[in-house]
């Protein structure tokens, strides 16, 4: 996603959160889904599978460890209530189990990479009321 819509997608959210006095509760996840080399080479050694995991997930812990940061210094100028959590697993099971466990009134999705069954298990099964950015 570019990083102008980036940055009027966070500003349509906060303004959205303003208006309704609500907390905001920023979900950055690690989706270690896609990152399995075994099922892209079943021939490579188990360590060279593990190294290649390994790898990917501490490049998306520093991405999205960037991306904390920078939120954190926008959110921190917003005069506002908000929480960001950094969390590793399936982006669908992460964001579900989340907001369950946080009781959130609204999912604000920005632009993911989930597939059509992912998204159709997602309007399925939110316990709440979701927004497509």
């Amino acid at each position: 996603m570019s990083e102008p819509l980036r940055k009027r997608n966070l500003e349509l959210t906060i303004n959205l959160v303003k208006k309704t006095g609500a907390s905001l509760l920023v979900l950055l996840v690690i989706d270690d889904y896609f990152c399995h080399y075994g099922e892209v080479d079943p021939l490579a050694s188990p360590q060279s599978r593990e190294d290649f995991v390994t790898y990917v997930l501490e490049e998306g812990l520093k991405e999205a460890q960037k991306r904390q940061a920078a939120l954190k210094r926008q959110l921190s100028q917003a005069d506002l209530s908000y929480r960001i959590y950094l969390k590793q697993g399936s982006l669908l099971k992460v964001l579900l189990e989340t907001a369950r466990l946080e009781r959130v009134d609204l999912i604000v999705l920005e632009g993911t990479t989930l597939s059509r069954r992912a998204y159709r298990k997602l309007l399925r099964e939110a316990p709440t009321s979701l927004l497509f950015l």
